[in-house]
């Protein structure tokens, strides 16, 4: 699997095992549930100054989303 494809699994499962709704995220992180909805169709990706607000929200950290360095 590319990166791209890992990386939206990735925050796909951990916005379900967050129990949260995409609106609730995207009011924690100051944007649209429509963005949220282009992070997980791959369409954009999370800027570097989103992925610290996205990871407060989902209480996980950088690697977790977009994989091993």
């Amino acid at each position: 699997m590319d990166a791209k494809k890992q990386k939206i699994k990735n925050l796909r499962a951990l916005i379900e095992a967050s129990g949260k709704q995409k609106k609730q995220i995207a009011e924690e992180i100051g944007m649209s549930r429509s963005t949220i909805s282009d992070y997980l169709s791959g369409r954009v990706s999370p800027t570097i100054f989103i992925l610290p607000k996205l990871c407060k929200s989902l209480d996980c950290t950088y690697e977790d989303i977009i994989g091993k360095i």
